[in-house]
């Protein structure tokens, strides 16, 4: 088989080869790009390299400026799909923020990435939320995650 020009955002490729096998993950680290099959009981990559795989994919494939509302909802839902706890991913002020409001509104938990994104109230969460991402994406830009 002969090598392909290919134009475009790589990650968009690796997405399409990694759609093909059940259980196969891509993600940059420290040592370049990696591509293993994860099964439930396995090692996730970090939540700095998926996250930050995720905010890349989503601007290369909009404006590269601003993410539109629907991409960060489809990332929360990925991040939730791959199991990564809200609360230990929420840093400073957002993490007090995030138990307070769940120990004042029980009947109104938010457990989940999904759920943060989407919440109304307190809206300074759905910010710490994107914050945080966006340093995961640094991370993953400068090759640190």
């Amino acid at each position: 088989m002969r090598g392909r020009v290919a134009f475009g955002s790589p990650g968009k490729y690796f997405d399409q080869f990694a759609q093909n096998y059940p259980g196969l993950y891509w993600w940059l680290s420290d040592k370049g790009l990696r591509m293993e099959i994860i099964s439930g009981n396995e090692r996730v990559p970090s939540f700095d390299a998926l996250a930050g795989h995720l905010m890349s994919q989503a601007r290369s494939t909009r404006y590269p400026k601003y993410l539109s509302p629907d991409d960060y909802l489809v990332i929360a839902e990925q991040l939730d799909k791959a199991g990564f706890p809200l609360r230990e991913q929420l840093q400073g002020k957002y993490r007090k923020l995030l138990a307070h409001w769940n120990q004042r509104h029980p009947s109104r938990t938010i457990k989940t990435f999904s759920d943060a994104i989407q919440a109304k109230q307190p809206r300074e969460l759905s910010r710490g939320v994107r914050r945080r991402l966006y340093y995961a994406e640094v991370k993953v830009r400068n090759g640190t995650p």
